[in-house]
Formats: C-alpha cells, structure tokens, sequence
C-alpha cells in the first residue's frame, strides 16, 4: 500500500514537474513577443509603423492570446506578462482586441463541478466558474480563498481576454437573502430526472432496467431524509423530456461520463448528471446520484485533511487543497468517497440540519457525552473547540460520533470519533480515531506520514474515547497546561520527597499543596488518598515503577474525571 501511495505521490510530482517546465517555456515565448510588440509600437509611435509590420504584429499577437489563454486555463500567474497600457498605445486596433486588458466586473457568480468517476477518485475533479453580468466570463483565479456557492455576488478586478478573465483580486458582495445560498434545504425539493438513455442498460450492469433505476433514487429519498432528519427529501419525478414548468431542480441521466452538478443553484436552476456509467454498481449509483445532490445544495467535497504534507496537482481551486488535503479522502461521507448517507458535521450545520442545542463549544478540559450524529439521541452531535489550523492562525475543530455498527457497510473503523475543520467555512476536511483502536490512535493520514499525535501536539491538546455507547460516546478532552509528570505534585519538574509531603499536608493539615491533581493520583487509580504518598516513596526508595507519564511530562493516559485542575 505504501508503494503504491509513493508511486501515486512520484507521478504528482513528475505532472507538476512537467507543467512547470511547460509554464515556463510559453512565459520564455511571451516575453520574447512582448519585446517585439513594443517595438512596433514605438514604430508606430513615430509613424513609421508598415503594413507589413502591422500584420506580423496582429499574427504575433494572435499567437501571444493563444499562449496567454492557455496559462489562465492552467491557473498560471499572467501578472508579470501583462503589458503596460504605454507599451501598446499606438498599435492599431485591430493588434490591441487580441490582447488582455485591464478590468472590474461585477456580477452572480455560476459554478459547475466535475467530478471523477466515482470508481477512480484519485482522478482530478474539475471546476468551472462563470461570472453572469454585461459580459459572460469564465473565471481563472490567482488565489481563491473560498468555496464559492452559486449565485454568489461577486466584484473582481482581473485581466479579461475574450471570454476569460483572470482574476487577481475578488470580494464577495452581501446580498439581502443571498450569498452562500443555503435555501432549499429544507421540505420537499421536486426534481425533475429525466432519462438520455436506452433501457436495458449495460448487460453488466447491476442497475438495468427502468424500474431498478428508480428504486434506487427512492432509496437516495430516504437517505436525505435520514441525512436531515427529517428536515428535507426530495421527490423524483421521472420523464423523456426536460418538463416545462413545476421544478427548479433538473438531473439527468446520460451516458456521458463523467458525472457533475452545479454548486447551488445558479440563476435559481440547479443541474445534475448523473453518467449511465454509475449505475455499474447499485452502491456507486446511490453515492454518486447523492454526492451530485449534495453540490446542487451548494456544498463542497468531504476530504482528508493531511497535515498540508501532502502534494497533489488540483487547479481553479482553493490553494490549501495543494498542500493540505487529499480530495475525496472522508470515507465516512458521501461527498467523499463514502457511501454513508450522512454528511459530516460541518455540512449538516451549513445545510441548516442541525439545532443550535445540538452543538457545544469546549473551552476546558473534562469528560463530555457526544452523540452519534447518525443516530436519534438527545445529546449534542457536534463538539466546538478551537485550534490552530496549519493554513490560518483561528479555526473551529468540528467533532462528531458516527456509529455504522449496523449498517452492513464494509469501513475499516465502524466507530469513529471524526475530526472536521471549518477552515473556509463550508467544507470539513477529515480526521478520525477509530474507537477499537484507543491506545494506538490511527489517523486516516498515516500513509501520507502525518499521525493523529503531530496533530494535538501542534495544537495543545489531545482527545481520547472515555466509554463508548449505543448512540454515543464519552470523550476526554484535555489541554497543553494538563500536561504533568506523575508524582509531581507541587510541579516543580521533579519527584522527590517533598512532593510526598506536600500531598499529607493537604490531607491532613489542610494546605493547599497540591498543584496538580491528576500528578497527585501517583498510583493512577482515579482516588487521591494517603496510598498515593506511599506509593510515591515506594518508588523513590523500593525501585516501584510510576504510571505514565513519568519521567517526562505529557498528557494522562487513563480514562478518569481527573486532570490537573479538577479532584473527582
């Protein structure tokens, strides 16, 4: 497996090599064409510019526009390529319209996602970018910083060249119940799925017929149902031809593949295509006719976040997915590669699914009930604590429980604690501890050579499974400043005699000597008594081994109520 990780991580780099190498010859061959632009126009500048010269410089700039067009696809800074406004001044018309130029637009932005096929994820997705306004442009951006949702208003300042525009900065424009549009998430959501293929499907196919292929979208009904509980499903109405009136939702099945969708509802229309190619498998077709409703509602992909160790060649997207996440990596989420029907914490709360009591934000250490937010129960789904994300300095670290038990799925890990970062607001990139595994905390980035311990020793805390239930689980959250050496009670960096002192003097005389708690439970059973002084001496002076942590400090291994600051 890991040679094969390594093999997949070379061929990323050999790709990014080569496009570098690509890059930097067509910005040799621009240069090299600007200089000679400049040239004719200082020519035309003193009126000396010919015929024959006019029309090598329109060829040249012909030329120039194709090269310049193909670095805006490929997410390349044009910036230091562009000319200035006097190095151009006085060449013809007819030379300057085959040349960017400097512009402002202001209109509802239009996104298309195209996913790789469900069966090969490792695939690149794409995504296309429209700027509905005076002019329709398609969008190339030098930095993008959010998940943009359709129908967002957006302001840009870039270069525009025909069709295209390169956008060097953006703001997104509040609008009165606009913005990252969430409506329609909620009551019944009538799609209109109509059919671009001949039925029997594929021979091979696990999903031919007409009426299989329909069962499978009630089953994808009931899911959203469960997804949202209860708070939205949608209602498929079947048809040869796109209806005139009564939907506002389209998906169609073709049999082209890729699959895509719209991210929203552009214009108040949202698409989806769904390729005959996904009905191979009933599992594939249930995820990927999810996964393409899940863009239409306006949410991104649930990935794995890799500790930004990771190098992967994805364009037109925002820059952390170059270094910090593995795309498609939540297996645990249908807008991964999961084919579980609920989407993770961050999703659920943007779509507007989850209550406000049902969300708690940990600023202090202890022992918290978190429900399975797969499952009904009455205590919080989502856990709030602030850390410290590898791309920004502030970000919210989402926590939830999924419990698949029962489900019949094939996961690696049926329950798991999962990690989602809010980081860019409407995406939850993934971490997990499985909870049969609680002493050796597999991270799902291991082959990517990032564990879950870098992670909370980046971040000054460490969480870890205290009881596990039906429909939930207890969690034990501690904090950098509960970190201690046992038997160190006075916390002074050593254990010694003095600390055995100073734990009599609380118990007897009534001191407060105790500077931390959990270091005071020397014998590591959960009760602060005189056993714990004993204990203490036994090993300053028999030789008795001392529970971790000890000799160096670091986080308590055991399952209690008790850290530094609080006695049970």
């Amino acid at each position: 497996m890991k040679n094969l990780i390594n093999l997949i991580i070379l061929i990323f780099t050999l790709v990014f090599l080569i496009s570098i190498v690509a890059a930097q010859d067509q910005s040799s061959e621009i240069q090299q064409i600007n200089e000679q632009l400049r040239s004719y126009n200082e020519l035309a500048k003193i009126g000396q510019l010919t015929s024959e010269q006019t029309q090598k410089a329109l060829e040249i700039a012909i030329q120039r526009k194709t090269l310049i067009l193909n670095m805006m696809k490929s997410n390349i800074d044009i910036e230091s390529l562009i000319l200035k406004k006097e190095d151009i001044a006085y060449l013809p018309t007819s030379i300057k319209d085959n040349l960017e130029k400097y512009a402002e637009r202001e209109g509802l932005i239009s996104i298309i996602h195209i996913d790789a096929p469900a069966d090969k994820p490792e695939q690149e997705s794409e995504y296309i970018y429209t700027l509905q306004g005076e002019k329709e442009f398609t969008l190339y951006f030098k930095n993008l910083l959010d998940p943009l949702v359709s129908d967002e208003l957006l302001k840009i300042k870039g270069y525009e060249l025909d069709k295209s525009f390169f956008v060097i900065t953006y703001e997104i424009i509040p609008q009165p119940g606009g913005g990252a549009v969430y409506e329609d998430t909620h009551g019944e959501q009538k799609v209109a799925v109509i059919f671009q293929v001949q039925f029997p499907l594929n021979e091979n196919y696990e999903i031919r017929t007409e009426d299989q292929v329909k069962k499978i979208f009630e089953e994808v009904t009931e899911n959203y149902k469960e997804n949202s509980y209860s708070q939205m499903t949608f209602k498929f109405d079947f048809y040869t031809q796109e209806p005139s009136q009564g939907y506002d939702r389209f998906l169609y099945i073709r049999l082209e593949s890729p699959s895509w969708g719209t991210v929203g509802k552009p214009q108040d229309k949202s698409v989806a295509s769904i390729s005959e190619e996904s009905f191979k498998y009933h599992a594939i077709a249930i995820h990927t006719i999810t996964h393409e409703l899940g863009h239409n509602l306006g949410i991104w992909h649930a990935n794995l976040f890799t500790g930004c160790k990771e190098i992967q060649i994805i364009l037109n997207r925002p820059p952390h997915y170059l270094e910090c996440t593995k795309e498609y990596g939540d297996l645990y989420d249908p807008m991964g590669t999961g084919d579980a029907r609920h989407f993770n914490a961050v999703h659920k709360e943007k779509l507007g699914w989850i209550k406000p009591e049902w969300t708690y934000t940990i600023d202090k250490p202890g022992i918290y009930k978190l429900g399975a937010i797969n499952l009904p129960n009455n205590a919080p789904k989502i856990f709030k604590l602030p850390f410290k994300h590898p791309a920004t300095d502030d970000d919210l670290l989402y926590i939830e429980y999924k419990n698949y038990l029962r489900s019949g799925t094939n996961y690696p890990y049926n329950q798991i604690i999962l990690f989602h970062t809010s980081y860019f607001e409407n995406r939850g990139d993934t971490a997990l501890i499985p909870i049969t595994d609680t002493q050796n905390y597999l991270y799902a980035a291991d082959i990517f050579h990032l564990t879950i311990q870098d992670f909370f020793q980046s971040n000054e805390f460490k969480i870890t499974p205290a009881g596990v239930y039906e429909d939930g689980v207890d969690i034990k959250i501690e904090f950098e400043k509960d970190k201690f050496i046992r038997g160190d009670v006075n916390r002074d960096g050593n254990v010694d005699i003095t600390d055995a002192i100073n734990l009599l003097d609380t118990m007897f005389k009534g001191e407060e000597s105790i500077k931390c708690y959990d270091a005071a439970d020397a014998n590591d059973n959960g009760i602060i008594d005189i056993s714990d002084a004993i204990f203490i001496l036994h090993v300053l002076y028999l030789g008795k081994d001392m529970p971790e942590p000890f000799p160096e400090k670091d986080f308590d291994l055991t399952s209690d109520e008790m850290n530094c600051d609080k006695i049970n």
